[in-house]
């Protein structure tokens, strides 16, 4: 309750990007790992629900693009040359790898994003990221939902279809997808990762 009481205090009277700094600045001590990914691992419910770790999270999930963009115009302008028309937030790389929101004066000053800047940063982000998989998501299950149908029809071809191929390169990618998520898992233990991540399917 004690880091709560602080996070709050910093909250509300520091500006929002040394706030940022608090939860992602990393300890020595505690190998290297930030109050945000501490709070993480611990599931510290009360830590991850206060506000100012909530609003640093809709910044990474939202990416450069603006926090009060609404999901439809996401989704809309999902099909290019379209996310050219967004508006972006500027921001900058800190040392450590950290991303900083520049406050109202320092957008102003900014360099403009080019188009080709704005295309990479609308595609980057992880809403987008998290649109587009869900989109190819659904056209496979389409698919293999079309195949067990047709298989019926298709006991004597030995010829292997277009819809086969999609289906199998498609499950074929998903293995390296999971093993890059259980090997960033906060274990030094390679066995402790694969057991953590069995646990919980």
């Amino acid at each position: 309750m004690l880091s709560c009481g602080l996070l709050t205090a910093c909250y509300h009277s520091y500006d929002k990007s040394e706030w940022i700094n608090i939860l992602t600045v990393k300890m020595k001590d505690w190998g290297y790992l930030n109050l945000f990914v501490i709070a993480n691992i611990t599931g510290s419910k009360n830590f991850i629900s206060h506000a100012a770790y909530q609003s640093y999270l809709t910044d990474i999930w939202m990416g450069n693009i603006h926090a009060s963009t609404p999901t439809w115009k996401l989704l809309l302008y999902i099909v290019p040359p379209l996310p050219i028309f967004l508006s972006f937030n500027a921001r900058f790389t800190n040392k450590d790898g950290t991303m900083k929101r520049l406050d109202s004066t320092e957008q102003d000053n900014a360099p403009k994003f080019s188009s080709r800047e704005r295309l990479e940063l609308y595609y980057t982000s992880p809403v987008i990221k998290f649109f587009l998989n869900t989109i190819t998501y659904l056209i496979f299950l389409a698919v293999f939902m079309a195949n067990l149908l047709d298989s019926g029809k298709k006991k004597n071809e030995e010829s292997i279809g277009f819809s086969d191929i999609y289906t199998i390169v498609f499950v074929i990618s998903t293995f390296p997808v999971e093993l890059a998520q259980i090997l960033a898992k906060h274990t030094k233990s390679v066995k402790k990762k694969f057991a953590k991540h069995f646990k919980k399917v």
